[in-house]
């Protein structure tokens, strides 16, 4: 959604599930039904990832036109009732922290205002461990999206904050 509000190039199209409604595992046989009876290229489990970030498959090839999808499965704490809100809200840039769902986009205030604004800025800094991560990604991202500003605030927050 990002990179269409911004005009970009959109190289795949990202899917999350709930690990609630059963592992990922069990449930490609549907998403390949869904998908027009695709094929995936592998489910791996991403050590690298977010923590809440369980399994993912990527499907390359789809009915739905030339773009992969990724399916990712998400594992939301007990308690929290609103998945896509939950999913939205743990995006690490706040343009990201925009979806789609019941044919509705829906952002965050703060992922309305980066988007207008063009500007990448990093409001996830939970562990140092997770700012690595989004700089990482924040690399990648610079190298295709000339035009938008980044601001990453190096630092992480300590624990008490």
């Amino acid at each position: 959604m990002r990179d269409l509000c911004w005009g970009f190039h959109v190289k795949d199209l990202d899917i999350f599930v709930d690990a609630a409604d059963g592992p990922l595992e069990e449930r490609l046989p549907d998403l390949q039904k869904i998908f027009g009876a695709c094929a995936f290229c592998s489910l791996d489990y991403i050590p690298s990832s977010a923590p809440e970030v369980g399994a993912s498959a990527v499907f390359p090839d789809c009915a739905f036109g030339p773009l992969p999808i990724n399916v990712i499965e998400i594992q939301r704490p007990h308690g929290v009732n609103d998945f896509e809100t939950f999913v939205r809200r743990r995006m690490d840039f706040a343009a990201c922290q925009i979806s789609y769902d019941d044919n509705l986009v829906r952002m965050t205030d703060q992922g309305f205002a980066d988007l207008r604004d063009k500007v990448m800025r990093l409001v996830r800094k939970e562990t140092p461990e997770g700012v690595e991560r989004s700089l990482r990604r924040a690399e990648r991202f610079q190298q295709r999206m000339p035009g938008i500003r980044f601001e990453l605030g190096m630092e992480a927050p300590s624990p008490s904050a």
